[in-house]
């Protein structure tokens, strides 16, 4: 098990049973490095006074659990955009090895639309990505979700879900010139033709990724009142959250932590999982992870 700075309480990864569902130590070491994260971020967030609320399952784990979902394997966060961008300009500096704090500016062509804190003494790879050997940092990682504001007329939202679906696709088509994504050719040809292309290709991408992000700022100057995370294009009914919500904080425990939650924390759980005090047996929206705490993403990318 690699070093923490997180004190956790003994006994913590002892195998147990929560809500007829056994979790297994493995999963108590990727909760720790998770929960070590998530604390790393707050004392961050606190020495700049950056507002920042946990997100997703991490809300319903807090109110319906004291932690993490039983069944669950991550931890995301939220901010609204203003708390968002300062942080992302404190985040360099301030987060040290293994700790890496990775956008689309420290870690070009990774291409996620959002921020993610990263244990980089770790691994933690999409196993749909497993195979194209992507070379950014996949160690284990915190999502750290932007808040947006979005339009209120239902066929306005369709209309910006299109548009940044179409500006995601443009990068992912252009994103294998960018260096994160990139694999040198064995032949000599190949090499001296991508050292012609790359260099255009990369532009493209980057001319397409920065007209997507200006895309998701497009209505953070109206006077709307619902927010959304942008970057995914699926906003529907259930991801579209009023800003009220968002104007203070609440704190409860999850696991060994304090952690925050939105004032409306509870209008926030009935819109997005519906009945949510009733226990259904998911898995994480990353549709599988490898993990590994004990070995370096580098190792499996080689």
């Amino acid at each position: 098990m690699i070093k923490l700075n997180l004190q956790l309480p003994e006994g913590f990864f002892e195998e147990e049973v929560r809500c007829d569902h056994k979790v297994t130590k493995e999963m108590k070491e990727i909760w720790a490095v998770e929960l070590d994260l998530l604390n790393e971020l707050m004392r961050v967030c606190h020495k700049y006074d950056i507002k920042f609320f946990v997100d997703s399952g991490t809300v319903l784990g807090a109110v319906r659990h004291k932690g993490f979902i039983p069944w669950d394997d991550d931890i995301d966060v939220a901010l609204l955009r203003d708390d968002y961008e300062k942080l992302c300009k404190v985040a360099p500096k301030e987060f040290t090895h293994p700790y890496f704090w990775q956008t689309e500016q420290t870690d070009p062509g990774v291409l996620r639309g959002h921020a993610q804190l990263r244990n980089s003494e770790t691994t933690a790879i999409l196993k749909v990505e497993y195979d194209s050997k992507l070379k950014f940092n996949q160690g284990v990682f915190l999502d750290v979700f932007p808040l947006d504001k979005i339009p209120e007329d239902v066929e306005e939202i369709n209309k910006f879900n299109d548009k940044i679906k179409e500006y995601k696709e443009k990068c992912l088509d252009y994103s294998v010139f960018m260096p994160s994504r990139y694999t040198v050719p064995k032949s000599l040809y190949k090499r001296v033709l991508k050292s012609i292309v790359r260099p255009i290709g990369a532009l493209i991408y980057r001319y397409y990724y920065n007209r997507f992000e200006k895309l998701l700022l497009s209505y953070n100057n109206s006077n709307s009142d619902l927010v959304s995370e942008v970057y995914f294009a699926h906003i529907s009914h259930r991801t579209m959250w009023k800003s009220s919500w968002y104007s203070s904080s609440i704190y409860m425990d999850f696991e060994m932590l304090k952690v925050p939650l939105p004032v409306g924390y509870k209008e926030y759980l009935d819109t997005t999982y519906g009945n949510w005090k009733e226990f259904v047996k998911g898995a994480s929206l990353h549709k599988g992870v490898i993990f590994d705490i004990n070995k370096p993403y580098t190792e499996y990318i080689k």
